[in-house]
């Protein structure tokens, strides 16, 4: 990560005019998060579980770096496939293909680190 550049400049800026929450009220906003966030925590119930990070890495930087990344993908998804509904319930439908992946291990630790090892590893991992 750059050091001095605002995470909007990085890529989240889901407050930002465009961005995927930006037009939504705070209400909402924080609905729609906490609603993304429980379908995590029941789609990688292990990894969330690991508060320690022992074995997984889902609730490190990184982890949550890419899971918080994948929540403009994640509402795109419930636009096109629930009717434009963010509940726990469509959030979750929309990650089971993430949840079937072997991309990271379900999380696991050793997964991770490796997927994020090295600086071509992270861009193409993180899309950037």
């Amino acid at each position: 990560m750059d050091k001095g550049k605002s995470t909007a400049s990085r890529g989240y800026g889901f407050l930002l005019p465009g961005g995927c929450l930006y037009s939504k009220s705070n209400a909402e906003r924080k609905r729609i998060v906490i609603a993304y966030l429980d379908a995590v925590k029941q789609s990688f119930p292990d990894a969330w579980a690991d508060s320690d990070a022992e074995s997984y890495s889902l609730l490190q930087t990184a982890g949550l770096q890419i899971m918080l990344g994948l929540l403009p993908d994640a509402m795109q998804r419930c636009d096109f496939s629930e009717q434009f509904t963010y509940t726990k319930e469509t959030f979750e439908r929309q990650l089971k293909p993430l949840t079937e992946s072997s991309l990271l291990g379900q999380w696991r630790k050793i997964s991770v680190e490796n997927a994020l090892s090295t600086q071509g590893r992270r861009k193409l991992l993180l899309g950037q």
